[in-house]
C-alpha cells in the first residue's frame, strides 16, 4: 500500500447517503477512483458480511426483518421498531469498531457507500411510524445516546438528493435488469415508506448543516455530479490534520 499522504494518524472518513435508488454506491466508487488518480490510498467500504456473530445478524437483518416488505408494511407488535434499531445499532457498533477505525488508520479516505445518516434516517422513520406523537429530537437524543461511547461520524457526508420517486424508478428498472421482475423497490411497502424515509433523510440533514453537503442529482449528467462532490471532497483534504480529527 502506498503512504499516506495526509499527515494524519487516520484517514478522512466521507459517506453517501440518500435513498434506495439515489446511486450512492456509483458515485462511491466514481470518487474512490478519482481520489486514487490524485494519489490517495483511498477504499470504499460496504456494509457486508463479515464472519460471526455479524454475519448472522446480518443475515438475519436481510432475510427476516422484522419489519414487513409487504402489503402495507409496519411491525406485528409496537416494540418491534426499537427492537428493529438496536439490532441494526448492534450491527453499526460492530463496523464502527472493528471495521471502520483499523481502515481509517491505513488509508488516506474511507468512502462509506451507505452513510450514517442514512440509517440514522431509517431508525428515525420506523421510530416515528410506530410512535407518532414522539417529536424527532427525542428519537434523536435516544439514538445519539446508544451510539455516543463507539460513533465515528464522517468528516463529510453527500446527501444525494434524488426526489424519491425518481430514485424508486431507477432503483426497480436496475432489479428488473437484473432479472428479478417484481423487485421490492417497486412495492406497496415501499411507496409508502419512501415519502416519511425521505423526509426523515431531510430532516437529518439540516440537523448537520457543516457536514453534510446537499448534491442535486436530478437528470444531471454523472460526470457532473462527480465533479461537484470530487471538489468539496478536495476540500476537506486541505485541510490541516488537526481540524478533523477527534470529532
Amino acid at each position: 500500500m502506498a503512504a499516506n499522504l495526509l499527515s494524519s494518524r487516520y484517514g478522512r472518513l466521507v459517506s453517501m447517503d440518500g435513498v434506495w435508488g439515489a446511486g450512492k454506491t456509483t458515485n462511491a466508487r466514481r470518487l474512490a477512483e478519482h481520489l486514487t488518480d490524485q494519489g490517495f490510498t483511498t477504499t470504499v467500504l460496504h456494509d457486508g458480511l463479515h464472519g460471526g456473530f455479524i454475519d448472522e445478524l446480518s443475515d438475519y437483518l436481510d432475510t427476516q426483518p422484522l419489519r414487513r416488505r409487504d402489503g402495507e408494511g409496519g411491525y406485528d407488535q409496537p416494540h418491534h421498531a426499537t427492537v428493529d434499531v438496536l439490532l441494526r445499532l448492534c450491527r453499526e457498533a460492530y463496523h464502527h469498531v472493528h471495521h471502520y477505525a483499523p481502515t481509517l488508520a491505513g488509508h488516506d479516505v474511507v468512502i462509506l457507500d451507505r452513510g450514517l445518516y442514512t440509517k440514522l434516517a431509517y431508525a428515525l422513520t420506523v421510530l416515528a411510524e410506530q410512535h407518532p406523537g414522539v417529536p424527532r429530537e427525542t428519537h434523536l437524543a435516544q439514538w445519539r445516546a446508544v451510539t455516543g461511547p463507539w460513533l465515528r461520524e464522517p468528516d463529510l457526508a453527500f446527501h444525494l438528493d434524488q426526489p424519491w420517486q425518481q430514485a424508486r424508478d431507477r432503483a426497480v428498472a436496475r432489479t428488473r435488469a437484473r432479472g428479478v421482475a417484481q423487485p421490492k423497490s417497486g412495492s406497496r411497502e415501499r411507496e409508502l415508506f419512501l415519502p416519511s424515509y425521505d423526509a426523515s433523510l431531510r430532516w437529518v440533514a439540516q440537523q448537520h448543516p457543516h457536514t453534510i453537503v446537499p448534491i442535486t442529482i436530478g437528470d444531471r449528467e454523472p460526470r457532473d455530479v462527480l465533479t461537484e462532490i470530487a471538489a468539496r471532497t478536495e476540500q476537506l483534504l486541505r485541510i490541516p490534520a488537526s481540524a478533523g480529527e477527534n470529532r
